[in-house]
């Protein structure tokens, strides 16, 4: 339920050996403009200039004030307020897939890549990319867990 909420695991962002932006759709890319969802592209941490994590990894670190046990009522109160997925429960994840693959476009929006060098790309991120990627978390997180409760409800009522 986690994967599917996480706009990385969803969307990927193909580039060429210049980090140009390539859509591999149109025909014009090769196996070479994968980043496989963000794993070969490695953070620079612009305050530091100092290589962070890929950028997937990035994305999949939850901070401990948000892993279980530590989940307070007002979090639980944001994810009753999630609304019921329409349709049947078979076509749900189908829609939260897309709904996710336009929180991926958002992920890689802003983000000027460098070069291909050794089949992984740079990319800095500023303290406001940092900022706008942990309210998506935490909205992500959200909707998995209210999500999940749906289904189990639909699944056992």
């Amino acid at each position: 339920m986690g994967d599917i909420h996480q706009p990385l695991h969803v969307g990927a962002v193909y580039l060429d050996a210049h980090g140009a932006r390539v859509d591999p759709d149109a025909g014009r890319s090769d196996a070479a403009a994968d980043t496989a969802g963000g794993n070969a592209i490695v953070t620079m941490l612009a305050a530091t200039n100092q290589r962070g994590a890929n950028l997937h990894s990035t994305w999949d670190a939850i901070p401990l004030a948000w892993r279980a046990g530590h989940v307070g009522p007002a979090w639980i109160a944001q994810a009753r307020k999630v609304p019921r997925t329409h349709g049947s429960p078979p076509a749900w994840p189908a829609a939260w897939a897309t709904e996710t693959l336009a929180r991926a476009r958002e992920a890689y929006s802003g983000l000027a890549f460098g070069e291909e060098h050794g089949g992984e790309w740079a990319v800095s991120l500023s303290c406001g990319y940092y900022d706008r990627m942990t309210l998506a978390k935490k909205r992500q997180l959200t909707l998995a867990g209210a999500r999940l409760a749906q289904l189990l409800q639909a699944l056992w009522p």
